[in-house]
């Protein structure tokens, strides 16, 4: 700090401050910068978790929601990609009637979510018909992909700790 004023009051006199030094704005900068450069790399890294957990959480929603649907109106209901076997694309429940029950728009960023199937059926007892259909997150960014399981009795398993090709 700087003094510039000498103020007195009486036989009590002290020196005033009036502001910064160059050579302290500079090291408060510098240290600020050398604190963000070590907190932004994990912070980006966080966003890119948090959109993954993001992603396998709209799946594994709608994923109970169709099954969920299918026991409570009696009738079986199918979740079926927009594209193939490329569920990152978007995908969509509907009845067997056509009735549209939910509809995923497609990923944005890097995410892929690829299935072992184009389309998965639960029965009105909540089963799923057919083998078991699995489905893998990845992201070249992520430090955890996520697999996602339907076992044929309808039940949704969640796997965070799985390594993509």
């Amino acid at each position: 700090m700087r003094f510039n004023n000498k103020s007195c009051i009486g036989d009590r006199c002290w020196l005033s401050q009036c502001g910064f030094t160059l050579v302290e704005l500079m090291i408060t900068v510098a240290l600020l910068a050398i604190v963000l450069s070590l907190g932004v790399p994990s912070f980006r890294q966080m966003i890119v978790d948090n959109r993954m957990t993001s992603h396998a959480n709209l799946l594994v929603t709608s994923l109970n929601v169709a099954r969920s649907e299918a026991i409570n109106r009696s009738d079986s209901v199918t979740v079926t990609a927009t594209s193939g076997t490329n569920w990152h694309l978007g995908w969509s429940a509907a009845t067997s009637s056509g009735t549209t029950l939910r509809s995923q728009s497609a990923f944005k960023g890097g995410a892929t979510l690829v299935g072992t199937a184009g389309n998965l059926t639960f029965s009105s007892t909540g089963y799923l018909s057919g083998a078991a259909v699995t489905f893998d997150l990845c992201d070249a960014e992520a430090t955890t992909e996520r697999r996602i399981t339907v076992v044929p009795g309808g039940r949704v398993n969640l796997d965070t700790s799985h390594v993509c090709p």
